[in-house]
């Protein structure tokens, strides 16, 4: 007794137990009976509103007591840091923020990109403003990777140092001007099968976009709607093919390619729209070889 009369007692503000401590220790702010009870205090967080994007977090009550927490990330506090200036796009209309250091750079006019390029329009680069940009651009080199995509472009366009002296075989007024079949330096005789030129027909692509908008692009096996989609033959193409050279069959499938081709744009079995069916990539493999009461799916 002789000992805690020499301590106050006070209760722990987490578990309610009555402790004895020194008046140096009440006078500092003790207010737990253990290290696990202040720890416990420290762990129980409080909902506080982001004073920036009014969005809700949790926080530690010290944290509050020390003047923190006023914000719920870096982001916003970086804002609260930053003094905006309200302006109205010339464009647009809008109303917008922007900061004070863009307006002094020239920037900060417009709203957004497409609003920027709509007021850019009809304007001419002044010749200092050209001048600038070259000494600007004077010794920049290019990275590996903006080589590579111009090296792309170059040879999807038709057009390089590699084009000096030499006729341009890219597409001009829209038409391909470039030597094909016979005339082709490539051309070995025509080895292509008449089943691959049937395909790439205008009439085949059209077909097959036929089908897709039939079945609203939605797999008719496992109803994804979209994606990597695929149209599937009910009749098999190779058996409607035999069918078609059986009519034709005066001309050879071999040397009479082109007079085939042309043909089976008007045989109606091929384009019977009722006859494909839109399929996934997932379920048109399961098709393959597949045989129920011995047709195929």
């Amino acid at each position: 007794m002789e000992y805690k009369s020499l301590k106050t007692s006070i209760r722990c503000i987490v578990c309610l137990k009555i402790v004895y401590l020194k008046p140096s220790r009440i006078k500092k702010g003790a207010k737990f009976c253990s290290r696990d009870c202040h720890n416990e205090f420290r762990r129980k967080e409080i909902k506080v509103t982001c004073k920036i994007c009014n969005k809700k977090f949790m926080t530690n009550p010290c944290k509050i007591k020390n003047g923190w927490s006023k914000y719920c990330s870096q982001k916003c506090y970086y804002k609260s840091r930053i003094k905006k200036v309200i302006k109205i796009c010339p464009v647009c209309k809008k109303i917008f923020y922007t900061i004070p250091s863009e307006i002094n750079n020239g920037r900060g006019i417009n709203c957004s990109k497409p609003c920027q390029s709509k007021a850019n329009i009809g304007k001419k680069i002044s010749e200092e403003t050209k001048e600038k940009l070259r000494i600007a651009n004077i010794g920049r080199q290019h990275s590996e990777k903006s080589k590579e995509k111009q090296r792309k472009v170059a040879l999807k366009k038709g057009f390089g140092k590699w084009m000096k002296g030499r006729i341009p075989p890219f597409i001009i007024q829209g038409k391909h001007n470039h030597p094909t079949g016979e005339k082709h330096n490539n051309w070995k005789g025509g080895v292509t099968p008449l089943y691959c030129l049937i395909r790439d027909t205008d009439e085949y692509k059209k077909w097959r976009n036929d089908v897709f908008h039939k079945d609203n692009y939605i797999c008719k096996g496992c109803f994804q709607e979209g994606g990597d989609l695929e149209v599937h033959h009910k009749k098999q193409f190779s058996i409607i093919l035999k069918e078609f050279l059986k009519q034709y069959s005066q001309f050879s499938p071999i040397d009479d390619k082109e007079t085939l081709v042309r043909l089976s744009t008007t045989y109606e079995p091929l384009w019977d729209i009722d006859n494909g069916k839109t399929l996934c990539k997932k379920c048109h493999r399961k098709t393959f070889y597949k045989k129920v009461a011995g047709e195929f799916l």
